[in-house]
């Protein structure tokens, strides 16, 4: 795009616009810009990555807002974990899965459901102590 007032200058009043360079490349300029994900994306990756790592697959997963912040919902299939045959035991997998974010879950702040090959789990991350 070319600016038809080429003698305009830009907004900062210092420095050409770029679109008027006819060799200006917007999609490398594009490409050179970096949004970092929020926090939160970054915690449900790192959940999602590390329950696939353990054998789940089908996760479905998401926050639990009216639980409180940092709360989240499993549904998953077992996949290749057999391990987890019970919701006590998926529990006791939810504490692993915290030590290894650097968070922890306090007493009565997670449940385990088993049903057939799926499993669902509700916890809520703290900060380790």
């Amino acid at each position: 795009m070319n600016n038809p007032n080429p003698e305009n200058r830009a907004a900062a009043g210092r420095y050409d616009d770029p679109f008027d360079d006819p060799d200006f490349d917007i999609m490398g300029w594009i490409n050179t810009l970096d949004f970092p994900p929020p926090t939160e994306v970054v915690i449900q990756q790192a959940i999602r990555h590390w329950l696939e790592a353990a054998g789940f697959i089908g996760i479905d997963l998401r926050r639990l807002f009216e639980r409180g912040p940092d709360a989240w919902q499993a549904v998953m299939r077992r996949g290749t974990n057999r391990d987890c045959a019970t919701g006590l035991a998926a529990q006791a997998l939810l504490n692993v899965l915290a030590a290894d974010l650097g968070c922890r879950i306090q007493d009565g702040e997670s449940s385990g459901l088993a049903c057939g090959g799926y499993i669902c789990v509700s916890f809520r991350l703290r900060p380790a102590a």
